[in-house]
This record gives C-alpha cells, structure tokens and sequence, in this order.
C-alpha cells in the first residue's frame, strides 16, 4: 500500500517451550492512516502476539515492524517506551485501570507521562479525551464503580489522550454485552474515519467484521483464507 503508517515483514516470534514454538510465522501486513484492519482466528492462532510486534510491546525473532519508515527492532528500549507513549494508543480486554485512582486520575497518569512541551494543561487534554468517548461525566468516579462498558469507555479515552497514530485494541469486545461493544465498536471505527489513525483489533467477535476495511484471518501463526 503506497500510504501506509505500519509496515510488517516477514515477522516471527519464537519462544523456547521445551523446544522452538513460533507463535507467528513468517507474516507481513501494511496498515494505512484512516483504516481499521480486523485480525481474527482461534485461540493460538498467534494474532495477539502479533497486535504487540506491531505496537512495539515485543520484539520480533526475525522480520521486521516500521512505522512511518522507523524501524521499531532497531530502537533501543527507552526510545521504544516514548515511541509507545506517544504513537500508540492500547485497548486491552481487561481494561487495565487501576481501581485506586479515580476514572481522570486513570487518563491523567498517561498524558503525565508523555508531556513533551505542549501548552495545553494536562486537566484540558484529560477532559478532552474524556468527553470525546462520552465518559467526562464519569471523571470523579472511582473505576470499581463502573460497569463493563464503562470501563472500556474510559480504556479507550485513555488510549486516544495523547493523540497516538495508531489505536491497538487486544478483544475490545470481550468483557462487554452486545450494546457495550456495539458502543466500543463505533468509538474505534470513529478513531479511524475521522481521526485518521490506524486502527488494529484482534477479536473473536465477528460483528466487528462489518465496521474493518480489512480483516486479516490467522491460523496457526501465519496468515490464513481457512477458518
């Protein structure tokens, strides 16, 4: 694809289980600005593994990941976490917040940690973020009071607060009932459209196939058309 912010080559990542297992093998993947690409397949089938090579989360055993033409295996670990902290934004299944901060405390940690000189207050960025997936009323809220989609709200608020090219979400669907993740849905689809960002998804759920552009089938850690 000519205008293509990720490019993968050829990756493998093997790991020593009493023996060699490679949970992905030998796979290339372009994602452009402005498209939600689906990855879909069984458990094992290596697609969670990969979503981490792409977001520089693990590094490849061979193969490459670029990013606007920066190869990420060849970064050095800190240049790696600023890449994370500023160029992608994570959705996992689980959430991850933590329950002692508060739903802003939870998205004020990460723009805390990527300030890189910007004028605008950090509480500004916070809100922004907030209200932008329909959260803001929730801001003082601890998070062990939110409900499943609730809590994916404030997820992906927290991904999109610095403005990260790329949106990578790990079963966003998950942990929700069908109107939370209709709702999860449409908020990475909208990151996508009008964003432009890349939006990657791993999922077993099907109904996401309808919103991608693309959806990328693995089995067995490569590519695969079966199912």
């Amino acid at each position: 694809m000519s205008d293509a912010l990720i490019t993968a080559r050829d990756l493998v990542k093997e790991y020593d289980a009493g023996g060699v297992f490679r949970a992905v093998d030998g796979v290339s993947l372009d994602v452009q600005r402005g498209e939600m690409v689906l990855i879909i397949g069984p458990n094992g089938s290596g697609k969670t593994t990969l979503l981490s090579m792409l977001g520089g989360l693990v590094r490849p055993t061979h193969g490459s990941v670029s990013v606007d033409g920066r190869a990420l295996q060849e970064m050095p670990e800190r240049e790696l976490e600023l890449f994370r902290l500023h160029r992608v934004g994570f959705v996992f299944q689980t959430f991850r917040l933590i329950d002692a901060l508060s739903v802003r405390e939870n998205v004020q940690l990460v723009v805390e940690m990527a300030r890189d000189g910007r004028p605008e207050p950090v509480q500004t960025t916070v809100d922004r973020a907030l209200e932008r997936v329909g959260a803001l009323h929730l801001a003082s809220r601890n998070t062990r009071a939110l409900s499943g989609g609730e809590k994916q709200r404030v997820a992906i608020a927290r991904a999109l607060a610095n403005d990260p090219a790329i949106l990578l979400a790990d079963e966003p669907t998950g942990s929700l009932d069908s109107a939370a993740g209709e709702a999860a849905i449409a908020l990475l689809h909208d990151a996508a459209r009008n964003d432009n960002r890349a939006v990657v998804i791993v999922s077993h759920d099907t109904r996401i196939a309808q919103h991608a552009d693309r959806v990328v089938r693995m089995l067995d850690g490569c590519v695969s058309t079966r199912m």
